[in-house]
């Protein structure tokens, strides 16, 4: 069971270009595993990732490049997918906080890293209007990966991402409201 958060045991299969994505057909489930990471789940070895450039889609088909970090003062880049149920309890409380900041200090862009076809894309969609997480999502493409998702064990993991596009901050796992709010004005406070 997957408690605080679910580990992924393969990388991502068939990244090639944010066309290709929703082509490809998964062949086997996630393996689900408990969370090992105790604590407040803070993690500063992903931190440095973010490298380079990329460019994606968003859920709608829109193409999204790195340029979009330099949009807000901070970017809470949350990395989800649709088996994962803490990824999903914890939705509602990141499209509140989305609404409740002012979108130039702080946005908040979910990637679910398990939608590689139509029917993924869909239920990521249903999941997404069922917890208010009317954010932006983003299609994990392979420049995306690469650009710094490339070390994720455990979904959900969240990056903190500066403006110019450095990754700050990392951390592991589900948190409550006032715990997402906490940490967001902590490293604005540090930027």
């Amino acid at each position: 069971m997957c408690l605080n958060g679910c580990g992924i045991s393969r990388e991502p299969e068939n990244l090639q270009s944010e066309e290709e994505i929703l082509q490809e057909d998964v062949s086997e489930e996630d393996e689900i595993q408990e969370n090992p990471e105790d604590g407040d789940g803070m993690n500063t070895d992903l931190a440095g990732n973010g490298q380079g450039t990329f460019s994606t889609t968003d859920l709608q088909g829109n193409i999204v490049t790195q340029a979009m970090f330099s949009e807000s003062e901070l970017t809470v880049l949350n990395v989800w997918a649709t088996y994962c149920g803490p990824c999903i309890q914890e939705m509602p409380y990141l499209g509140e906080l989305s609404a409740e900041y002012d979108s130039t200090q702080v946005q908040i862009i979910g990637v679910p890293m398990d939608v590689y076809n139509e029917e993924y894309l869909a239920y990521a969609n249903q999941l997404i209007t069922e917890t208010g997480a009317d954010y932006t999502h983003l299609l994990l493409s392979q420049e995306l990966y690469d650009w710094g998702l490339y070390d994720i064990q455990y979904v959900p993991t969240t990056f903190f991402v500066n403006k110019e596009g450095e990754v700050v901050n990392s951390v592991v796992g589900s948190f409550s409201k006032e715990d997402w709010k906490k940490m967001i004005d902590e490293q604005l406070a540090s930027m």
